[in-house]
């Protein structure tokens, strides 16, 4: 179900993301014909368009825009949206000199380029803010299983309770060290030891397992992997090899 939920929100935002192009495109040319400088028909210029589109897409999935961004501050956002059109603007430039150079109306790129970055950075940030709410209010909420009981597991667990608008819940933690089995740890409650991994992740809502794992049981970690694939939850790994007191 969540795979599913996260594809039709990909989809979703492709549309939307296809729907600003357009936006941006047309603007740029109602801009560019109303103020003085004749252009040509519209589907003259639309071949680039469509040299643009699938350009774009790539840069976003590249950038991780197709993806949760959820982790993203507001300032990743619009750094990412403006390195993507300083590289597809320059690429499409390019193919642009040496196709039409003469006939293609570098003022109409210029409008287009920088409306659609004024439009994709304002449509990122208001979706990333509009989710932050709604996670903020318990929408949207990924529940999150921690691996480790440690340092690193603790700081984990701090960084995601200080940012609500992640939208992430620790369900709880499972303990890889040696010794007596822990009963809570930075409030919640310790689950089982590895071994208990999968059975714990079947009986209780799982989206995704967190390892907080010193770099000694990273090889331990992989018998899960599959199983963990197998039942749909998304597997991270959080480790520090430069720390040794774990």
């Amino acid at each position: 179900m969540l795979r599913q939920q996260a594809r039709l929100f990909t989809r979703l935002t492709m549309l939307t993301d296809a729907l600003t192009l357009a936006l941006a495109f047309t603007i740029a040319y109602v801009i560019r014909d109303r103020i003085g400088v004749g252009l040509q028909k519209p589907i003259e210029y639309l071949w680039v368009f469509l040299v643009v589109a699938p350009v774009w897409f790539y840069l976003l999935t590249k950038h991780g825009f197709y993806q949760s961004i959820r982790r993203l501050s507001l300032f990743d956002i619009i750094s990412r949206v403006a390195s993507i059109h300083l590289m597809g603007g320059m690429a499409v430039a390019s193919l642009i000199y040496f196709l039409d150079r003469d006939q293609y109306s570098r003022g109409l790129y210029l409008f287009f380029l920088l409306l659609s970055l004024a439009l994709f950075s304002a449509q990122k940030m208001l979706v990333r803010t509009l989710l932050g709410i709604l996670r903020r209010r318990r929408f949207n909420i990924r529940h999150i299983l921690v691996v480790g009981t440690q340092t690193k597991a603790r700081r984990f667990c701090q960084l995601v309770e200080s940012h609500k608008d992640w939208g992430l819940e620790i369900v709880g933690f499972v303990q890889v060290a040696p010794g007596i089995l822990q009963e809570r740890v930075e409030g919640y409650p310790v689950l089982g030891r590895a071994d208990d991994l999968i059975p714990i992740c079947k009986k209780i809502q799982v989206d995704e397992v967190v390892f907080c794992i010193p770099k000694d049981y990273v090889v331990g970690a992989e018998p899960y992997l599959h199983d963990l694939e197998e039942l749909g939850i998304t597997v991270r790994m959080v480790m520090d090899f430069f720390e040794e007191s774990f």
